[in-house]
């Protein structure tokens, strides 16, 4: 089952903010002589993002909100999304400038947003704070956001060792090592052993075991933990989605999962997971217009979410729809560059049309994104096959399926032949 639980993001979340606070600069009053911005606190938070943490870039909207980029340059930052040791999900992104540590901070309960420009030594600079569900943005005096900054690092200081057990558990990409199933397994039983969790983070602990056991092929352990996560919190739309997720691709139990999938949608149907994992079974069921009615919706609730544009493109690759089926994969290339299969996908649709040149660009691209793409490798010995080059064809497919002998297979539905 592929990996396709998203991070919450709310720097993405902060796109809102009002371009007329960009030249606003606060830089006034004196800060707490005893600030928690230390470097040992600063230090430990950039440890936690180094091993679970996930590279971003500060958003323009939010550099220039708080006065660091009035021409919209991008501030690199480093950012973690962790579960609450008491009640629901805690992040942050913190950044390095040259005389300042940036902080942007989601505080609970989900709704509110503090970021706080601020010096080495603890003293805020500039700040603001974002009501999310009421789309409201207001900047902050330093004085104002002093104490709320003080609070909010104390919070990771006190709480960073069982902070790094959820990071474990959520396994984030990025960081300066990968999580292994072990580790996120480790992780994720610290947490469903203890006793401060509430049953939806209870539930997000079991579904993200459930997801690090099936990386393990541990078929059995993985279906209790997805099962268990609905029984500890049955509203919890996410644990239904993701259960549905594996038993349509795992227990192949497409019944089961279209019922799971149901009631995902049920409990949220502005959460794109239930109705895109909902089209992906009636993808593999040869349904094709239901599949795309479903990620019709989850494309509407969530565009920049690229699964399910990937998904929809293949559908409409399948029923002969080509040109929408290039227009959704040139979406994903926009949204991911950096993933190879939407590279892959274009350059099928494109032998479809016979465009030769610009499929062997795609499969090029694939490789580049990825070297060790099987499907790309084998698309690029397809083409060469095709324009005439029957030994070079012949190499890069034999390659090809040395890595994955069933590599043909993904051709062969989109309706390619293989010469």
């Amino acid at each position: 089952m592929a990996n396709r639980l998203a991070s919450l993001s709310i720097l993405a979340a902060l796109t809102f903010v009002p371009t007329s606070l960009q030249a606003q600069n606060l830089a006034t009053n004196a800060a707490s002589p005893s600030s928690p911005l230390t470097d040992d606190v600063m230090n430990k938070m950039l440890q936690l993002i180094d091993s679970q943490g996930t590279d971003r870039e500060l958003i323009a909207t939010v550099a220039n909100t708080l006065g660091l980029s009035p021409t919209g340059k991008t501030w690199a930052s480093r950012s973690v999304t962790l579960g609450d040791v008491a009640t629901s999900f805690r992040g942050f992104y913190v950044s390095r400038g040259s005389d300042r540590d940036i902080l942007v901070s989601m505080v609970r309960p989900l709704i509110t947003v503090h970021a706080f420009r601020a010096l080495r030594n603890g003293k805020v600079v500039t700040a603001f704070i974002s009501d999310l569900k009421a789309n409201k943005t207001t900047m902050r005096t330093p004085k104002e956001a002093q104490h709320e900054l003080d609070t909010e690092l104390a919070f990771w200081a006190a709480n960073v060792d069982k902070l790094q057990q959820w990071g474990w558990c959520n396994g984030q990409p990025g960081g300066a090592k990968a999580v292994s199933p072990e580790l996120r397994i480790r992780g994720c039983t610290s947490r469903i052993q203890s006793t401060v969790e509430t049953p939806r983070t209870l539930a997000l602990a079991y579904v993200k075991r459930g997801e690090a056991y099936n990386t393990k092929h541990d078929k059995d352990a993985a279906a209790k933990d997805f099962d268990q996560a609905v029984k500890v919190d049955p509203s919890f739309a996410l644990a239904w989605a993701e259960s549905c997720s594996f038993h349509m691709w795992i227990s192949h139990d497409s019944d089961r999962a279209q019922k799971e999938c149901g009631t995902a949608i049920k409990l949220d149907p502005k959460d794109a997971s239930g109705w895109t994992y909902r089209g992906d079974i009636f993808l593999n069921l040869r349904e094709y217009e239901r599949a795309i009615q479903d990620y019709n919706q989850a494309i509407e609730v969530n565009p920049k979410w690229m699964w399910p544009w990937d998904n929809r493109g293949e559908a409409y690759l399948r029923s002969n729809k080509i040109d929408r089926a290039i227009q959704d994969f040139e979406q994903v290339i926009k949204l991911s560059p950096d993933y190879a299969m939407g590279y892959l996908d274009r350059g099928m649709a494109y032998i479809r049309k016979k465009q030769l040149e610009l499929a062997l660009a795609d499969f090029e691209t694939g490789l580049k994104v990825d070297p060790k793409s099987a499907s790309s490798l084998f698309g690029r010995g397809l083409v060469k096959r095709l324009k005439g080059d029957r030994a070079g064809g012949d190499a890069d497919i034999a390659s090809a399926q040395a890595m994955s002998p069933k590599v043909a297979e993904a051709f062969e539905k989109n309706g390619i032949e293989i010469p």
